[in-house]
């Protein structure tokens, strides 16, 4: 865990925890991926490295596996599946959890004992697996917690694939950002991470962004709504990102796939181009900004979203976007469950 306290302590209330990866095989690090972070916003950040502890072989596996990432996600699932469920503490999300649960504990302890200020709250961020651990640690932690970011990976119901209404509602409204052109390893999130953060540590007004998806036998359309009429920011700049799937086998916006012959890893060529958006209604208090496309040829999927852009604290810009609307909403192969399901990598 690297602990960075700029020269210059400007926001002492809060801190900035990045749940992040590695392994036991990686040296001693010099560096931390959020000391810029630290420096720019005059505020505590903290790297919590290796989340989950890896590689890791389990007493009651027969091979004897030296697992990392997925492959320890996979077996304490399977563990947690064969004893029916009664063992949850098996699960991976449980220790790695804690981890970030006790990485803010530490980070409290260490600058009460080196004379700083200790943050009243965090907010927290993630990547893939480790953007999962950021809802279970904002769950357990919700009153030390301020702000939860989960990138790349953004599951909160393995068993509800629909949940962004009820979060809406249980939360008092959450944002989303999708990036186009980029894959797991994403790129291009650290500015409107930034922005985020900065609002939420100096409690500014983030903008009121809501978004309504339809679709008729002939057309699909967004409509993207902000609303400034109580001092909330309004929006600089506005655009539609819009993508075609290669075929009609599969309902794919990937940037990489496997190779059914050779099982490599190889590119989809799958491209989102800005599209112009529309005005669709403006007054004092609100815009609405529209985008209207037609049905994809037969055997094609497209996919739509809205992105709007709004200016932050310090100069910064904090980027938005709407769900995706995929058109039209079919899928190539029937729902299946139980026995009846089997899957192949693709």
């Amino acid at each position: 865990m690297i602990i960075t306290v700029p020269r210059i302590l400007r926001r002492s209330q809060i801190a900035f925890m990045f749940i992040d990866g590695g392994d036991n095989t990686d040296p001693i690090p010099t560096s931390s991926s959020v000391t810029m972070l630290a420096e720019s916003t005059g505020s505590v950040t903290v790297e919590l490295k290796q989340i989950p502890n890896q590689p890791i072989k389990f007493m009651a596996d027969s091979t004897q596996e030296s697992r990392t990432e997925d492959a320890i996600i996979a077996w304490t699932w399977k563990t947690f599946i064969e004893q029916n469920g009664t063992n949850p503490y098996i699960l991976l999300r449980m220790p790695m959890t804690k981890a970030a649960v006790r990485g803010m504990d530490a980070t409290e302890q260490l600058l009460k004992e080196e004379g700083f200020p200790v943050p009243n709250n965090f907010v927290i961020a993630g990547l893939s697996k480790r953007g999962w651990t950021t809802w279970t640690t904002a769950a357990v932690n919700n009153q030390r917690v301020s702000a939860a970011i989960p990138i790349v990976l953004d599951i909160l119901n393995l068993q509800k694939d629909y949940f962004w209404d009820d979060l809406q509602v249980k939360t008092g409204g959450s944002y989303l950002r999708r990036i186009p052109n980029t894959g797991h390893s994403i790129q291009g999130y650290q500015g409107s991470l930034q922005s985020f953060y900065l609002s939420i540590a100096d409690k500014q007004i983030l903008p009121s962004f809501k978004w309504t998806r339809s679709i008729n036998e002939t057309h699909g359309q967004i409509l993207a709504i902000i609303d400034f009429s109580s001092g909330q920011p309004k929006p600089i700049n506005a655009t539609v990102y819009q993508a075609r799937t290669v075929n009609g086998t599969k309902r794919d916006f990937r940037q990489a796939k496997i190779d059914p012959t050779s099982g490599q890893i190889i590119q989809n060529p799958i491209v989102w181009l800005n599209m112009p958006v529309t005005i669709e209604a403006q007054t004092n208090t609100s815009i609405t900004y529209s985008y209207t496309a037609p049905m994809p040829p037969s055997s094609y999927w497209d996919g739509i979203f809205i992105q709007v852009t709004f200016v932050g604290p310090e100069n910064t810009t904090l980027d938005l976007t709407t769900e995706t609307l995929i058109l039209p909403n079919t899928f190539p192969a029937d729902p299946c469950t139980g026995e009846g399901c089997f899957g192949t990598m693709v």
